[in-house]
């Protein structure tokens, strides 16, 4: 299987394990885009906690309360007046008494926390989805295939359909849009950075970049795409998983069970319906259509091993047509007794699907089919393609093979 057959393979399997209202036989156009995020650097403040020192804690509890004269603290507190001079020049510098020797709302917030509160100034950088600009959390932050530019792409990518900057995307866009008002910037960094920050005070967009991302277009449904995320949080596999940056409607959300997704707006929308367009168009070249025909042929049968019927209209498989056993083998059938066709994708396509169906009239594969659902539904894949492995007989026989041994393994 080549990469770029596995790669789209692995990506639509997920996609639709996670979303199950996803139908296969709905599947109007599944391929890559490359999506842009923008790497934007923050200028913030800051507050960091620290434990108070007891006599720093006490000389501004004696200022809160009216006492701003040294020699009258130092006489309570029993210290000298220089030390207590000291002391309100830090308490000063920490921003906790003003140059009058008045307490500061951050010095009783100090003193109301029991804790050394101050402002610092800061710098960060964050990713942010350049099309709806906010930032990408860290509990969805990117699976990082991210490439600089489009002229990055080797010869067998460069099909590959760029929401870019002849789309309307460009530096000086996210700049504008993050600098509409104090407020708005900072509603739109909440989402990525430590909850200690209290101000936004600049943001420069360093850079432009883009991840590949896969494109979906249902029956009956706008166009959406999935971006591979990563949570820092999750356990082994479950790490990854594909989600959109936002959706067209707010049905939309809901119809994919994520009914807070974020609706794009106008100018969003249009590019991506503009990235399914130019997906079509590349979609119906001639190289694209030669390139189908022969990724179709490597994939039956080098791939899953199989001769499509000479005289079907469809791309039909019999039983007959089986030349050997690999785990491929498993997910064909797995598809054909799922969903009653299985949908081979590639990413040099341009989001074409190349559909697999069975031969409905063939008991033996139809049956087949049925006990290979019934077999991952129960066990792992691993551990059904391994029993299967060690029992399969190399003949022609391959569905009946298959169907016995599946039998046993469901009789255990």
């Amino acid at each position: 299987m080549t990469k770029h057959t596995i790669k789209a393979e692995v990506a639509l399997k997920d996609i639709c394990a996670r979303y199950r209202v996803i139908k296969k036989s709905e599947i109007e156009a599944f391929g890559p885009v490359y999506y842009p995020i923008a790497r934007i650097e923050a200028d913030m403040h800051e507050k960091t906690f620290e434990d108070f020192d007891a006599v720093q804690e006490s000389v501004l509890r004696f200022i809160s309360i009216g006492f701003k004269e040294e020699a009258m603290i130092a006489n309570l507190m029993g210290l000298t007046t220089n030390y207590v001079q000291n002391m309100m020049k830090m308490l000063l510098s920490y921003g906790h008494i003003d140059p009058q020797r008045n307490i500061t709302p951050l010095g009783m917030e100090s003193l109301a926390q029991g804790q050394k509160i101050m402002l610092i100034f800061t710098k960060q950088v964050f990713l942010l989805d350049a099309l709806n600009c906010n930032i990408i959390r860290i509990d969805k932050d990117l699976d990082r295939t991210i490439v600089e530019h489009p002229d990055e792409m080797t010869n067998s990518e460069k099909h590959i359909t760029f929401l870019d900057h002849a789309a309307g995307i460009s530096k000086e866009d996210v700049e504008k849009t993050l600098k509409e008002s104090q407020f708005s910037t900072l509603q739109r960094l909440s989402g990525g950075m430590n909850i200690n920050v209290t101000a936004v005070s600049d943001v420069r967009c360093l850079g432009i970049r883009y991840v590949k991302s896969y494109l979906l277009k249902l029956k009956g449904h706008p166009p959406v795409i999935f971006v591979k995320r990563f949570d820092y949080n999750g356990k082994g596999a479950e790490r990854f998983y594909w989600l959109p940056f936002s959706v067209e409607e707010q049905s939309e959300g809901t119809f994919f069970g994520l009914p807070d997704m974020q609706v794009h707006n106008y100018s969003t929308s249009a590019m991506i319906h503009d990235a399914y367009n130019r997906m079509l168009e590349n979609g119906a070249s001639e190289w694209v259509q030669e390139e189908m025909q022969r990724s179709l042929e490597e994939l039956t049968k080098k791939v899953y091993g199989i001769e499509l019927m000479p005289d079907a209209t469809e791309n039909t498989v019999h039983s007959s047509g089986f030349s050997k056993y690999a785990t491929s083998v498993l997910r064909l059938l797995y598809g054909f007794g799922k969903d009653g066709l299985f949908s081979l994708v590639d990413d040099r396509i341009s989001g074409n699907i190349m559909i697999l169906y069975p031969d409905k009239t063939d008991t033996k594969l139809m049956q087949c089919a049925e006990y290979v659902c019934q077999a991952l539904d129960q066990f792992a894949f691993d551990k059904v393609h391994k029993f299967m492995e060690k029992r399969m007989q190399k003949n022609d026989s391959i569905i009946e093979d298959m169907t016995k041994i599946l039998k046993e393994l469901l009789s255990v």
